[in-house]
């Protein structure tokens, strides 16, 4: 999947520290949850820093991370509600 983003993207530093934050976000995530909140909010920056520099030069905008950021993000407040409540699947 990833490499697949990496073939259809503009092959820039936002593309590649989009990908390699959101990776790295599912790794941690199984690891380190509360380490992984923190790295949701590095990759929100880079995404939306990556949307506000697309719009205003006139590149189209890659509306795939901000869908991956949201579905990361709903996870996120999913699994803390769900850590915090203190209930675990079985």
């Amino acid at each position: 999947m990833t490499l697949g983003l990496m073939a259809f993207s503009e092959y820039n530093f936002a593309d590649y520290a989009c990908l390699f934050l959101f990776s790295s976000f599912l790794l941690f995530y199984l690891i380190f949850p509360i380490f992984s909140f923190l790295l949701l909010c590095v990759y929100f920056f880079f995404v939306s820093f990556h949307l506000y520099a697309s719009f205003f030069l006139l590149f189209p905008p890659p509306y795939l991370y901000s869908l991956i950021f949201f579905l990361s993000f709903s996870f996120s407040i999913l699994s803390s509600v769900i850590h915090s409540l203190n209930i675990h699947p079985r």
